[in-house]
Order: C-alpha cells, then sequence, then structure tokens
C-alpha cells in the first residue's frame, strides 16, 4: 500500500497473520476512497465473496443487495418495555417484534397464507 506521495507505508502478506494495530488511544483505520472515519471506512461498492459476520451494533444508511441467503439471530423481548433501541426488527414463531422507541416494543401477529 503506498501514500499519495509514491512511498510504501504497509504490506499484506500472503502468508501468516496480517492486520493493521492501533492503540486505545489511536485506533487503526482503513479507508478505501475515504479518508477513514471508523475501522473501515468504504466509500464505492464492494463484494464478500465467501461471507461476512457483524458483530455489535452498527448503521447503514443506503441500500443492502443480497444474492444468497440472510441469517439472523431472533430474539423475544420480555414485554413491552423490554430494553432496545428504536428500529431494531426481530421475531418469533407468532409474532414480530418492532423497537418503535427507546425501551418500546409493538407486536403484530405472523400468519401463513
Amino acid at each position: 500500500l503506498y501514500n499519495r506521495a509514491g512511498v510504501a507505508t504497509a504490506k499484506i502478506t500472503a502468508s501468516g497473520n496480517s492486520y493493521l494495530k492501533g492503540t486505545a488511544n489511536v485506533p487503526a483505520r482503513l479507508g478505501i476512497n475515504t479518508t477513514p472515519e471508523l475501522n473501515l471506512d468504504v466509500v464505492g461498492s464492494g463484494r464478500f465473496s465467501e461471507g461476512l459476520s457483524v458483530k455489535g451494533t452498527g448503521y447503514y444508511g443506503g441500500d443492502v443487495t443480497l444474492a444468497a441467503n440472510l441469517y439472523l439471530k431472533t430474539s423475544t423481548p420480555s414485554s413491552a418495555s423490554a430494553v432496545g433501541a428504536a428500529g431494531t426488527i426481530t421475531w418469533d414463531s407468532s409474532y414480530i417484534y418492532i423497537c418503535t422507541a427507546t425501551n418500546t416494543w409493538k407486536r403484530a401477529a405472523i400468519a401463513a397464507w
């Protein structure tokens, strides 16, 4: 990888582990077509041909296109006031649950057709 001055600043090898490592005060960040604001910040399209694992919470502001299956873990809120963040959607065998505001859940029955 080269910087704008043409100087090689990082190398990714084909054998062993390769990684960018930051510190608690200065995290490692990689930007593709952008100055990174997050650990990995990409402007443009991308593809994961083998798989993508997402852990934790996040935000996506555009469309997501899936060429195969999407598998999501489900859960059941314990009550209409269970802990939850607005916009969260989950389900079980009987209902789909939508968190409409902080700790405010609504549900709709699921039926076969």
